[in-house]
């Protein structure tokens, strides 16, 4: 009977809306039944989906009411390590899922068909890493998106003007191996921490997985080192010194531009009569 009349009244056991609310004072009922928790991350978290059922559901809400309000307010705080936690692990997974779509348009840009070859097999790699991540958001019940990583938005244009640049081939090159790196050392930084989150957090599993991948960009950015040190820096420094030996006239130029300026007429100060100079 009870049953019957929360469902009724689109009322879900744990205090959720379920269907279709008649007006505010529904989903103020729902945030009162909320606030009287004990705990306040499950208060959170039911603020959180009444939102979302306000947004899915198309019920008018206007900006000042007290459900709009108040989750509002508790979307954008973050109240304890585990909501870091989350944030960050968000903010990975929209830069990994940015450069799904960077990286084939730098290996097709990049000359060197040892570093097009690099950026094809890290390609492969983050979409495991993107895998990974979306177990890891299974197993804590959230949704892996909402969040846009702007740091990244920021290095795949970096990278993006690099290809678009006018120049030398291995200078190219080696402009792309230091847009990827910039790309590489944000997401050791990033790693990093979530990793030691969600030690700290007691999420064994999710620790290892985030550990492959730290162990993963780590490696990434070693073999573009060494690429950059044995292979790209070397033939981009290699033109630019072949540019310079290009530009400076050699011996046998210079002998002849000397012969040319000692046999050009010379006035004598007589009309436009010219007498050739000669040798001494």
């Amino acid at each position: 009977m009870v049953a019957a009349s929360r469902r009724r009244a689109g009322v879900a056991g744990d205090g959720v809306l379920i269907g279709s609310a008649q007006d505010s004072r529904a989903h103020e009922s729902v945030l009162s039944r909320a606030i009287l928790c004990n705990s306040r991350r499950k208060f959170i978290s039911m603020a959180r989906e009444l939102l979302l059922f306000l947004l899915v559901s198309g019920v008018p809400a206007t900006s000042g009411s007290l459900p709009t309000r108040l989750t509002l307010e508790l979307l954008m705080s973050l109240d304890s390590l585990h909501d870091l936690y989350v944030n960050e692990l968000k903010d990975l997974y929209n830069a990994e899922n940015q450069l799904l779509k960077a990286l084939p348009k730098m290996a097709k840009a990049a000359s060197a068909p040892e570093l097009a070859e690099a950026f094809k097999e890290h390609l492969e790699v983050t979409r495991k890493q993107v895998e990974r991540l979306e177990t890891i958001f299974t197993e804590l019940g959230v949704s892996p998106k909402g969040k846009k990583c702007k740091a990244m938005e920021g290095l795949v244009e970096e990278g993006k003007e690099m290809i678009e640049e006018d120049g030398d081939p291995s200078v190219k090159d080696a402009g792309l191996i230091a847009a990827a790196q910039r790309v590489e050392h944000y997401e050791i930084a990033g790693y990093g921490c979530v990793r030691t989150f969600a030690k700290l957090l007691g999420y064994t599993e999710a620790e290892a997985l985030l550990q492959e991948t730290l162990d993963e960009e780590k490696e990434a950015d070693e073999k573009l080192t060494e690429l950059a040190e044995s292979i790209i820096n070397v033939e981009a420094n290699e033109d630019d010194e072949e540019d310079e030996e290009d530009e400076e006239p050699g011996d046998e130029d210079a002998d002849e531009m000397e012969e040319e300026e000692e046999e050009k007429p010379v006035k004598t100060g007589k009309g436009n009569s010219t007498k050739p100079t000669s040798k001494k």
